[in-house]
Formats: C-alpha cells, sequence, structure tokens
C-alpha cells in the first residue's frame, strides 16, 4: 500500500516542530479524500526530474497511456448525462452505459488504483530529489558562509599586519630622518 511517503517528507521534512505520526498522515490523506493504493513503481530518469513532470508523462512512465479503458470513462460519460439527475440516477446510468460498452467497473477502479500509485510513484522520486536537492545547496551555503567567514578573518589579519607594517617602516624613516637631520 503506497503511504504517499513524499507527502508526509514535504508536510513535514522542514517543519521540527511538527511531529511525524502515521495518525497524521492519515488524518490529511482522508481530509484529501485520498484512498489506498497499491505501490507501482515508476522509473523516471533524473533529467526529467529537473522540471515539472506533467501527468501525461507519469502516465506514460506507468504504462497508463490507454484512456478507452480508464478510469475517466466514468467522468466521460457522467458528463453526457444532465446535471439536474439526482446522483443515484446519474450512477446508475453511468454504470450503465460503461457495462454496455464493455467496461467492467472492476478493471476501472483497477486503472484508479495504478494511476494513483504511479503518481504517488513519481511524487516520492521527484521528493526525494528535492530534499537531496536542498540538503546538498544548504551544505553548500554553510560551507560557503564558512569560507566567506575565514575570507573576513583574512582581511582583518592582514589589514592588523599591514598597520603594524608601516608602523615599522614609519619608526625606521623617522629613526633614519634624525640621524640625517642631526648631521645637518
Amino acid at each position: 500500500m503506497a503511504r504517499a511517503n513524499w507527502l508526509s517528507r514535504m508536510l513535514f521534512e522542514n517543519n521540527e516542530s511538527a511531529e511525524v505520526s502515521d495518525e497524521r498522515i492519515e488524518a490529511f490523506l482522508d481530509q484529501s479524500n485520498q484512498v489506498s493504493v497499491p505501490e507501482v513503481v515508476v522509473n523516471v530518469e533524473t533529467s526529467t526530474l529537473e522540471g515539472l513532470i506533467d501527468i501525461d508523462t507519469m502516465y506514460e512512465k506507468a504504462g497508463l497511456q490507454n484512456l478507452e479503458k480508464s478510469i475517466f470513462k466514468v467522468d466521460e460519460f457522467g458528463k453526457i448525462l444532465p446535471d439536474s439527475l439526482p446522483s443515484d440516477v446519474k450512477r446508475q446510468s453511468v454504470i450503465g452505459i460503461l457495462t454496455t460498452s464493455g467496461l467492467q467497473i472492476d478493471a476501472l477502479k483497477s486503472d484508479a488504483d495504478q494511476r494513483i500509485g504511479s503518481i504517488n510513484s513519481v511524487m516520492e522520486q521527484f521528493t526525494n530529489q528535492t530534499v537531496d536537492i536542498l540538503n546538498v545547496s544548504q551544505n553548500e551555503i554553510s560551507e560557503l558562509e564558512l569560507r566567506i567567514d575565514e575570507l573576513k578573518r583574512t582581511i582583518t589579519d592582514r589589514k592588523a599586519l599591514q598597520e603594524k607594517q608601516e608602523k615599522i617602516a614609519d619608526d625606521e624613516i623617522e629613526k633614519i630622518s634624525g640621524i640625517v637631520k642631526f648631521l645637518g
């Protein structure tokens, strides 16, 4: 069962005060009317993950391009019927149209589960890459901040050294000038 790990990582990854628990994830999924689906692994190349991934690409990677026998037929047939029909009548009419069209309800539900699973799989991969990129970027920022601090210390130390060197040079020039002045 896909638990939408990508969802939990994105919801709670950057919120250290939030406690990640199965109850919180379940509550969020229930609020979003999500369903539990079998996990579908969809491998998406890294180069694709550098930008947004459209839904068609997600379905293509999962082998779900055929819309003729997809869950979307339910929506398509439902839109044909008048909005004024009671929902039970509309549901029964759509089921009748689907059956007449040779589409099985269980197969459509399975298609829906596969589509949700493929989206969850891509989102988990995408989220993992996002978290990795954020971590690498944050580490690089930290390293650069350390380097900046080091360079600031070098500048401060060098300015102090310059002042000391100028003092030594000025003192010596003053000493020599004094001796020359003594000689007349």
